[in-house]
């Protein structure tokens, strides 16, 4: 290990957001670190595609309240509640 070289943060290899990541970097050389591996042959598997909806601030702000008790990302308590009402009119 070259002493002129330090580690990644603990926690932001694996705990960043895409923006925390991007200001990261953006700030920061790969060249700084010594715990940054080469990769080869990444495979990504891009499930569905994602839609924009619109909804009422009203509602939006009962589904993050819900979703907070509840310990669930919004959109996740959005697709389970939409698909229950779905499945009770089809």
């Amino acid at each position: 290990m070259a002493k002129n070289k330090k580690k990644i943060p603990a926690g932001y290899k694996e705990h960043m957001t895409i923006r925390e990541a991007s200001d990261f970097w953006d700030e920061h050389s790969f060249l700084e670190f010594d715990d940054v591996k080469e990769v080869h042959d990444v495979e990504f598997d891009l499930v569905g595609r994602k839609r924009v909806v619109y909804i009422d601030d009203k509602v939006a702000r009962k589904i993050a309240t819900l979703a907070r008790k509840k310990n669930q990302p919004q959109y996740e308590l959005v697709n389970e509640l939409l698909l229950k009402s779905l499945a009770k009119v089809a």
